[in-house]
């Protein structure tokens, strides 16, 4: 009778199982729809725009040269890493041309370490992106809770996504050894789709705070459909490993310029420089 009553609730767990995969694949191809995101257009096959910041602009603006403000174009395609060319730099000493660059080096490594990993889970990509069929899933009254382990190189990262049952992202959850990663998402719904407007990351090494950012989001509508960021206010807090000390620092990007489908030209460089490598 045991051996009967096994069986069934193996098949009964099976059956449940199969149940939850089917689930999972219908809640994210439709969540999937109802977000604002770039690549959703399979049209476009790069995007590119200049880039500055508040800092920049006020160290270029005292020595009266507003056609100077944009120092760093960002090109981007699907399967490389953001591209970064210093546009031009103002007349002027050598000391103050080389003030500019490192200053155009900081903006550049701001955009590239804080910003553009998130612009691209949340606005370039999908926010269901790279969910396996395989991952655990768990539906509960009003949230739905995705799990699963992303394996790079010898790591194993345990990633954790939480939704409303409508679909809509409020956190995602990344944890590698002792380190974790914790991201509070905001969106809004903008002509019946979701818009991410900024976050909230906190990264913690043994359960003490490293570091974290706060990042909002101001946008351009640009043609039927596409919403444009023009700009990403920013306060990030960093905690010296060393000394245990604080930093914290306030930001202001301003983004212009911006282009699908650009016509380049791709040229191998040094991935360090500034220097031009999209043309």
């Amino acid at each position: 009778m045991k051996r009967i009553f096994y069986t069934i609730w193996i098949m009964i767990a099976a059956v449940s199982s199969a149940y939850s995969q089917d689930e999972l694949v219908d809640f994210v191809q439709k969540a999937d729809s109802y977000y604002h995101y770039w690549m959703a257009d399979k049209e476009i096959k790069n995007f590119t725009f200049q880039l500055t910041s508040d800092r920049y602009i006020n160290y270029v603006a005292a020595y009266g040269d507003s056609s100077h403000y944009y120092p760093i174009k960002v090109f981007w395609m699907p399967g490389i890493k953001p591209d970064y060319s210093l546009i031009t730099l103002p007349e002027g000493p050598d000391s103050i041309r080389h003030q500019l660059r490192a200053q155009a080096q900081e903006l550049r490594n701001l955009f590239n370490d804080l910003i553009f990993p998130d612009m691209f889970n949340y606005l370039v990509d999908s926010p269901m992106g790279g969910i396996p069929k395989t991952a655990d899933t768990k539906f509960g009254q009003d949230t739905v809770s995705i799990a699963y382990i992303y394996t790079q190189g010898d790591q194993n990262v345990s990633i954790k996504h939480k939704y409303t049952k409508a679909g809509q992202l409020y956190m995602s959850e990344w944890i590698n050894t002792d380190r974790k990663v914790v991201n509070n998402l905001l969106f809004r719904g903008v002509e019946e789709k979701w818009l991410c407007m900024g976050w909230q990351k906190q990264e913690s090494i043994k359960d003490e705070v490293i570091n974290g950012v706060v990042v909002q989001i101001e946008y351009q509508k640009m043609g039927e459909d596409k919403y444009i960021p023009i700009r990403m206010d920013i306060g990030a807090q960093q905690r010296d490993p060393a000394s245990g000390e604080i930093f914290s620092g306030t930001y202001i990007l301003f983004i212009r310029d911006f282009t699908f489908n650009a016509n380049v030209q791709i040229i191998t460089q040094n991935p360090d420089s500034t220097g031009s490598a999209a043309q």
